[in-house]
């Protein structure tokens, strides 16, 4: 006790805090309790080193004569309540107050909002009259109310936003947008400027005879109903007028609608003086062919409608007026006149006896030769020609040609035309050499073919293959079309053709190329060792592989087989796989037990059994002779040599018998050096073989 008293004693010295968290609690509006009173927590500090003491505790009700339990959530107030901590181990505790903060979260409700709807020019209506609302805490007559109406324009017809905002004592807020309507409620209004007289042929303008005006908008929707009005037709007819406004407020006048014809008929003659040629015959059609067109706004009339008068005499040159007069059904008259002159307005006539078109590189001919030429008038002799032209007879081309032919009343015929010289000559096309494929592939063509031309370069003549039937990857002579062409257009066709071969060999591979075999062994499946048979045009397999060679696997040697491959193109390829047949197995010796009394005959080949595949083989005993006069036991060495060099060592064991003497030890000795001769004599003979 008098340790922890010096204990405590030296806290004193040192500098302890105490830190809170959750010390000020905010709970909602009718939450739980019980939820927030473990949330405030305490840490100790001691010379700023945080301690953890595991006696460590909490009192949260009834220190200094507070109690949770007169916090009400269901009151907006804050409720103070104090906590201890304590820590026994270092004799350290805090009194803390905790503030439990009870608010209103929630903002107030709107129940029912207006909307107002007023006719323009009206005073803004109370915009507070209908609006409904309710909180969770507060009593309706502490929510404050902000009305926002700044978008509304009394004097504009539309409809505007108006946004309230409510808020209650916690300043939870809730805002709601609403609208107040401004309308217009006068139609248009209507008045007759002057009575409804329309000439025919016009359009109807409501502008002309009537003044439509409206208290607000400026642009109305102006119908005119005239569903009875034939403005195809004089007459009189019943029309109606519609002004509609932008709120569709209208108004209407009934009026009579006169359409009446006040137009002159039209004569368009034409522009300038017509020419009459000297000794015509009069007549209507001629006079009245200077008409270009009549017309009339409403009569349908036609050029006998018109009447004509003149002053011509037909057989003297000089200028002449022609009158004429047109009426329509309504009496309105038009005159017009029109000047015209006799004269000999006819132009001599030229023509080419034949086409201006010749060889390039001919002679140069005389044009004149193949122009004829004459007059309606004129003789011959009386008319004047001239040609204008220069051309070339070793380029071709177009070279353009102007023939002009004046008669003695200045009439002049001007005929423009070309002379053209041509390259007619087919350029020649030779091939050169035999078109070979063989990699199934086309080619550039050009080089096999050899173009020239009697005007154009050989650079200049264009050479075309058509080989739209040619089978780049089969087998086969194909036609192709070869066509020069020269920039004349003078082409020479070749037919030839394409052949396409295969020359490359098949692929074969085999899997191996050697293979050795036991003696006697089972025949092998001499196609499973190929591994690939393929071409690169014909679809071929293992099966079109042809093997070649027989092996006789009971006699050893070296056998030779042979793989051959060929396609439909008889390229071939071919393989060869060795077979080599020997003996690897050794001869077997086995033995029955020998025992021989003292000084009994030994025969070593007696019980010996040999066995070889081959049955082919020599034998050496090692010794050959023993002695048997003493008892004991002698061992035999036999080895077996095939004619392979194969060998089998085997060491036999013969007992003699004697129970009348001890066998000794040293009687073994001589069998063992006789047998390490003998083996030494087999490897002797192993390695010479």
């Amino acid at each position: 006790m008098s340790f922890l008293l010096s204990l405590f004693s030296i806290f004193s010295f040192l500098a302890v805090r105490i830190d809170w968290i959750n010390d000020f609690l905010t709970i909602p509006l009718h939450d739980n309790i019980d939820n927030y009173t473990y949330l405030p927590e305490a840490t100790l500090y001691i010379d700023g080193v945080k301690i953890n003491d595991p006696r460590m505790f909490y009192e949260r009700n009834g220190v200094e004569w507070t109690f949770i339990s007169t916090v009400n959530s269901g009151v907006v107030k804050a409720y103070y309540i104090k906590y201890r901590v304590n820590y026994p181990t270092y004799n350290i505790s805090q009194v803390k107050t905790i503030t439990f903060n009870i608010v209103d979260l929630m903002p107030p409700e709107f129940v029912q909002v207006p909307i107002f709807s007023i006719p323009l020019g009206q005073k803004m209506p109370d915009l507070l009259e209908g609006l409904t609302y309710l909180d969770n805490y507060d009593h309706a007559s502490n929510i404050k109310v902000i009305v926002n109406s700044s978008k509304v324009i009394l004097n504009r017809v539309g409809t505007y936003e108006i946004s309230y905002q409510i808020s209650d004592l916690s300043n939870n807020t809730t805002t709601i947008l609403s609208s107040l309507a401004v309308y217009d409620h006068l139609p248009p209004t209507i008045s007759l400027k002057k009575e409804l007289i329309l000439s025919y042929g016009s359009s109807f303008l409501w502008s002309n005879y009537l003044t439509i005006t409206d208290n607000y908008d400026t642009v109305l929707d102006i119908k005119i109903h005239d569903q009875y009005v034939n403005y195809a037709k004089l007459g009189s007819y019943p029309i109606v007028i519609t002004a509609t406004d932008q709120s569709g407020l209208s108004s209407q006048i009934e009026q009579m609608l006169s359409i009446v014809d006040i137009e002159k008929p039209k004569i368009t003659m034409k522009s300038q003086a017509p020419m009459i040629p000297v000794y015509s015959s009069e007549s209507d059609t001629l006079l009245k062919s200077f008409i270009l067109s009549i017309s009339d706004n409403y009569d349908l009339l036609t050029i006998n409608d018109v009447a004509v008068t003149h002053d011509i005499e037909w057989d003297v040159l000089g200028e002449y007026t022609i009158y004429y007069t047109l009426t329509d059904q309504s009496k309105n008259t038009l005159e017009t006149k029109i000047k015209v002159k006799i004269k000999d307005i006819d132009k001599p006539t030229i023509f080419f006896t034949e086409p201006l078109i010749f060889e390039v590189f001919e002679e140069t001919p005389f044009i004149n030769q193949f122009i004829e030429y004459e007059d309606n008038y004129d003789v011959k002799s009386k008319l004047t020609l001239r040609i204008t032209t220069s051309f070339k007879m070793n380029a071709i081309g177009k070279y353009p040609i102007t023939v002009e032919v004046s008669d003695t009343s200045g009439n002049k015929e001007i005929m423009q035309s070309y002379i053209e010289i041509i390259d007619s000559t087919r350029p020649e096309l030779i091939q050169i050499n035999d078109i070979i494929i063989t990699d199934f592939s086309r080619k550039s063509y050009n080089l096999y073919f050899s173009a020239s031309d009697n005007y154009d370069p050989i650079t200049k003549i264009s050479v075309h293959i058509n080989d739209q039937y040619v089978n780049y990857e089969a087998i086969g002579s194909y036609p192709i079309i070869v066509t020069a062409t020269d920039q004349s257009s003078n082409y020479t066709i070749l037919h030839t053709e394409i052949l396409i071969i295969d020359i490359i060999e098949p692929e074969l591979e085999l899997k191996q190329h050697a293979v050795l075999l036991q003696i006697n062994s089972e025949p092998l499946d001499l196609k499973s060792f190929i591994k690939n048979a393929s071409d690169n045009y014909d679809y071929l397999t293992k099966d079109d592989v042809s093997i070649e060679g027989e092996v006789k696997y009971n006699r050893i040697g070296l056998y030779t087989i042979t793989y051959y491959l060929s396609d439909s193109s008889l390229n071939s390829i071919k393989k060869e796989l060795v077979v080599t047949i020997d003996d690897r197995t050794s001869p077997i010796i086995t033995s029955t037990p020998l025992s021989l009394h003292v000084n009994q005959q030994f025969n070593p080949l007696e019980g010996i059994h040999i066995e070889d595949n081959m049955g082919n083989y020599e034998l050496y005993i090692f010794p050959e002779f023993i002695d048997t006069s003493l008892a004991g036991k002698k061992k035999i060495t036999y080895v077996a040599v095939d004619q392979r060099g194969n060998y089998t060592t085997y060491v036999r064991e013969i007992v003699i018998l004697d129970d009348s003497k001890k066998i000794e030890l040293t009687s073994y000795l001589p069998v063992v050096i006789v047998t390490l001769l003998g083996i030494a004599s087999i490897y002797y003979i192993y390695k010479k073989g």
